[in-house]
């Protein structure tokens, strides 16, 4: 519900819909585990609608949990330079409508999306 001011972030219990969400969320469990006993700093990025394609016009989820392949790679960017424990961020753009907080990937990583579905025009700005 991207008009909803609660948003998802990552502090919630997972609950998965299909095979593929458990998959997901078993690889945050384990990365969980490498955390507690080996001290392992782990980051689990939830990324969002990423594909070159979009966002798409016609799909209002898809705007809202759209990723940029440039946010992309500035969040992975930032996962890897960063210094935390165990962490689970969502990884979308500062889109207007949002599903999903990206505060707690600005507090702990230092991301900084630049782009953002509703302004998109079918270019990647480099600014």
């Amino acid at each position: 519900r991207a008009h909803d001011e609660f948003r998802l972030d990552g502090t919630e219990y997972p609950r998965p819909g299909n095979k593929y969400g458990i998959s997901k969320a078993t690889g945050e469990i384990i990365g969980r585990y490498y955390h507690d006993t080996y001290d392992i700093s782990v980051c689990n990025i939830r990324i969002g609608n990423l594909n070159e394609e979009h966002p798409p016009v016609d799909y209002p989820r898809g705007q809202a949990m759209w990723l940029s392949t440039r946010d992309c790679a500035h969040i992975h960017d930032r996962a890897l330079q960063a210094d935390y424990g165990f962490e689970i961020v969502y990884g979308i753009s500062d889109n207007d409508s949002k599903y999903y907080s990206i505060e707690r990937a600005k507090e702990v990583l230092g991301y900084e999306p630049r782009d953002n579905s509703a302004e998109w025009d079918g270019e990647e700005k480099v600014a």
